[in-house]
């Protein structure tokens, strides 16, 4: 296949399962270069629809696909199509990128680590597939929709298997109540026994908001009997400065520890690939949630300018470098 429909296939795919990513969240999980993810998005307009995303940067634009585009993506995949999915896609935007810049910086992480990285990635769609019950009439429904469902294998520690909730702060607590009850019922009739090793992470937009559905999760989780999933909650701008495997996740226990103190399911012991690990061009630029470039041995940060050709609506872009350190870079998702 021709390089750039193989690149526009693999784009194509992305934005299906995973709905609204950025440029730089697609190079990392296709591993291609900016450039290459900026020149196939020029190609594809008409596949495709963009959208500001001001949070992120007042130039930022996050890509999602055209309705029919991911009908035809859909059936090229050989899935169900909902048209019900494609009526807003940009509905919970804020949410979504969290989510898919979560699970990028999983793959950043763990880049130049041979036997560690991210085993699976689940979207929306696929993250609520798995919890999926039928009735007598095989009627389907689905008692819990989660933004992510992922694992993730570190050399020495073993396979986490989670599923990530986004918090805007703007939750009514009846309703998150509710919705703790049904993940803990979801995950117990899922896992079985193994529920005591599955984890619930949520990451929140306020700071407020990590004790408060901590506080939701004892509440609920002391009157349903029996083994129980496990759960973590951290702000997000504490993942911004500390990193995903700092010490930020509050603990049902009111502790606050890194990612390796909840348990995990035995390292998968067959080859695996990796996502984002893919032989392609290797891409080097991308600014994770620290705000650190792979380049930062020379104290160096990497920033894109994109520039927007009015004339003819095409898409160009390029990368200029500052001598700034990396602790002064733009948060990604705040523009601060």
């Amino acid at each position: 296949m021709d390089k750039h429909r193989e690149a526009a296939r693999k784009v194509l795919t992305a934005l299906y399962r995973y709905e609204t990513m950025t440029p730089h969240q697609l190079a990392v999980t296709l591993n291609y270069s900016i450039n290459h993810i900026y020149k196939t998005l020029s190609r594809m307009k008409e596949s495709i629809e963009q959208v500001p995303v001001p949070f992120i940067a007042p130039s930022a634009k996050a890509y999602y696909l055209a309705a029919q585009t991911a009908a035809d993506t859909a059936d090229h995949l050989r899935e169900d199509f909902d048209k019900k999915d494609w009526q807003d896609p940009t509905k919970n935007m804020l949410q979504t990128l969290t989510a898919n810049q979560f699970m990028t910086e999983l793959i950043q992480q763990t880049s130049k680590e041979e036997n560690a990285g991210l085993l699976e990635w689940y979207g929306p769609r696929g993250s609520a597939e798995k919890y999926a019950v039928f009735d007598q009439e095989e009627n389907k429904t689905f008692p819990v929709r989660p933004l992510c469902y992922g694992s993730f294998q570190q050399e020495d520690t073993g396979r986490m298997i989670f599923n990530l909730e986004v918090l805007t702060g703007e939750e009514i607590i009846p309703n998150l109540e509710d919705q703790v009850k049904k993940y803990i019922k979801a995950a117990k009739n899922f896992w079985g026994e193994d529920v005591k090793h599955f984890c619930i992470l949520f990451v929140s937009h306020s700071p407020a908001m990590v004790e408060k559905v901590i506080s939701v999760w004892n509440n609920t989780a002391d009157r349903i009997p029996g083994d129980k999933p496990q759960v973590g909650a951290a702000y997000f701008q504490d993942i911004v400065s500390k990193g995903i495997f700092g010490r930020i996740w509050l603990t049902p226990e009111q502790q606050v520890v890194n990612i390796n103190y909840f348990e995990q399911f035995p390292p998968q012991k067959i080859a695996v690939e990796f996502l984002g690990k893919q032989m392609q061009n290797r891409f080097s630029a991308f600014k994770p949630l620290l705000g650190k470039s792979k380049k930062q041995e020379d104290d160096q940060s990497m920033k894109r300018v994109q520039i927007e050709t009015k004339q003819n609506n095409t898409l160009e872009s390029e990368l200029k470098y500052d001598k700034s350190p990396p602790e002064q870079d733009l948060n990604w998702l705040t523009g601060e």
